[in-house]
C-alpha cells in the first residue's frame, strides 16, 4: 500500500483506496491485467505486455461443436499437469480432412485452491458448477481423479497418442499405454489401452514451431473451439 500511495499522490482524495486495492486483486486473474495495473496504477514499467497475436482472432474461432459428433475419428491429446496452484489441463485435438483442427479442453483443480482464488477469479466456482472445471477434494491436485477421467476419455475416443510435459505426468501416461500391475504380485490392476505417448519439454526449441502453427491456424480461422470458459480465460493470459 505504501508504494501505491507514492505512485498515486491523490490517494484518499480524488482516488479511492478501496477501488485501487479492488482493481489490484482483480488484476491478478491474468498476467496481462496485472502488468497493466503495475504500469498505470503503480508506475512500474513493464517490458512484456504485448498480447499474443493469436488472442485477437480467438473469439472468431468459437463454434457450437460437440465431442459426441466425432465418432471414431482419430485424435491426439496434449497434457500438462500441475501440483497445486496452477490448473491441470488436457486438450483433445482432431485434424479434419480440410486441414483444420478442432479442439476440446479439460481442466482440473482442487476445491480448496478454487475457493482461495475465487476472490480474484470469481468465475472459477461457476466453471466447477458448469462442469468446465473439475475440482478434486483437498488443497492439492488429485492425480487419481485425473487418471480416471483421462482413462475414460481414451476408452471412449480413438486416441492415437498423447503428448505431455513429463513433470507429474509420467505415471498417468504410462497407465494409459501399458496399464498398472501390482508390483508385488504382478497382478494386472488396470488394463493398458495402448495409447502411444511422447514427452515434450516446454522450451523455445520444442514450442516455437507449434506456437507459430497454432497462431496461423487461429488467424486463418482453421481452428475451432467450443467456447470453453476456462480455455477462453487462459487465452487472455497469452503474451509475447
Amino acid at each position: 500500500e505504501k508504494y501505491l500511495r507514492m505512485a498515486n499522490p491523490s490517494w484518499g482524495h480524488t482516488i479511492d483506496p478501496e477501488e485501487i486495492l479492488s482493481t489490484l486483486h482483480k488484476s491478478r486473474a491474468s498476467r496481462y491485467s496485472y502488468q497493466k495495473f503495475l504500469m498505470y496504477r503503480g508506475n512500474i514499467w513493464q517490458s512484456t505486455i504485448d498480447v499474443w497475436g493469436a488472442s485477437s482472432g480467438w473469439k472468431d474461432c468459437g463454434h457450437e461443436i460437440s465431442l459426441e459428433d466425432y465418432g471414431d475419428q482419430p485424435c491426439v491429446i496434449g497434457l500438462d499437469l500441475a501440483r497445486k496452484f496452477d490448473l491441470a489441463g488436457a486438450v483433445v485435438a482432431f485434424r479434419n480432412d480440410d486441414g483444420s483442427v478442432d479442439i476440446f479442453p479439460f481442466a482440473w483443480t482442487s476445491i480448496e485452491v478454487a475457493k482461495s482464488r475465487a476472490p480474484q477469479v470469481p468465475q472459477m466456482l461457476d466453471w466447477i458448477d458448469s462442469g468446465e472445471l473439475v475440482a478434486g477434494e483437498g488443497d492439492v491436485m488429485d492425480f487419481q481423479l485425473i487418471e480416471r477421467d483421462l482413462y475414460a476419455l481414451c476408452k471412449r475416443l480413438n486416441v492415437r497418442g498423447i503428448v505431455y510435459d513429463s513433470t507429474y505426468a509420467e505415471d498417468i501416461t504410462s497407465v494409459l499405454q501399458s496399464g498398472r500391475t501390482n508390483p508385488d504380485t504382478g497382478e494386472q490392476l488396470v488394463e493398458g489401452l495402448g495409447v502411444a505417448r511422447m514427452a515434450m519439454s516446454q522450451g523455445y526449441l520444442t514450442q516455437a514451431g507449434p506456437t507459430v502453427d497454432f497462431e496461423n491456424e487461429v488467424q486463418g480461422k482453421k481452428l475451432r473451439h467450443p467456447n470453453h470458459g476456462v480455455l477462453n480465460w487462459q487465452m487472455t493470459h497469452a503474451t509475447t
